[in-house]
């Protein structure tokens, strides 16, 4: 009975669980952006509709947008990426320096690499605007940076108390087919 009370005092302690989340983003051309870059908001129409798979992570991340490496931080790395731009279908796409595309602590715009079109594209925030970057499908290293309205909202994140009520269960058919068996022999 001490074994039995103890099992269930270790599955109810304290437990943190990192999981997955969804979140939607959206992007449209922003036409009222700040273009002290020269940057002009009127050139490309964006409609970017996409689903990030994200996690908790802590690393090393590229900031396009500034050009700079961040070490030792904590972020929220895209695992995976599905949706449209401009009605073509987006994918993966290696972020340069092999350090991942990346949305920030709140959710807001890190640097976020795909394809879409025939085209290496990117999503980034360079301190003045939230940008995309859309390279020219002939690969001459030439595109567009369009300025863009963005949003994120969180769609789905695994609820740790779900996951803990999950595992407490397993772990109370396993004791009890395990005194089934005892008392069987």
């Amino acid at each position: 009975m001490n074994k039995i009370i103890l099992a269930l005092l270790l599955l109810l302690s304290p437990t943190v669980v990192y999981a997955d989340s969804i979140v939607n983003i959206t992007a449209t051309t922003c036409v009222a952006c700040d273009t002290t870059e020269g940057i002009s908001g009127t050139g490309v129409p964006v409609s970017l509709d996409a689903f990030l798979t994200v996690a908790p992570v802590t690393g090393t991340f590229f900031n396009s947008g500034l050009d700079l490496l961040f070490p030792n931080l904590s972020v929220y790395e895209v695992t995976g990426i599905s949706g449209t731009l401009n009605g073509n279908p987006i994918t993966s796409f290696p972020a340069p320096q092999g350090q991942g595309s990346w949305l920030n602590s709140q959710f807001a715009l890190g640097s976020v690499w795909f394809s879409a079109g025939g085209s290496e594209c990117f999503i980034e925030n360079d301190v003045a605007n939230n940008l995309i970057e859309i390279m020219d499908a002939n690969g001459d290293g030439f595109g567009t940076s369009t300025p863009i309205e963005y949003s994120a909202v969180v769609v789905s994140t695994p609820e740790p108390g779900a996951l803990l009520l999950l595992a407490c269960g397993i772990g109370l058919l396993g004791i009890l087919y395990r005194n089934f068996r005892i008392r069987e022999s």
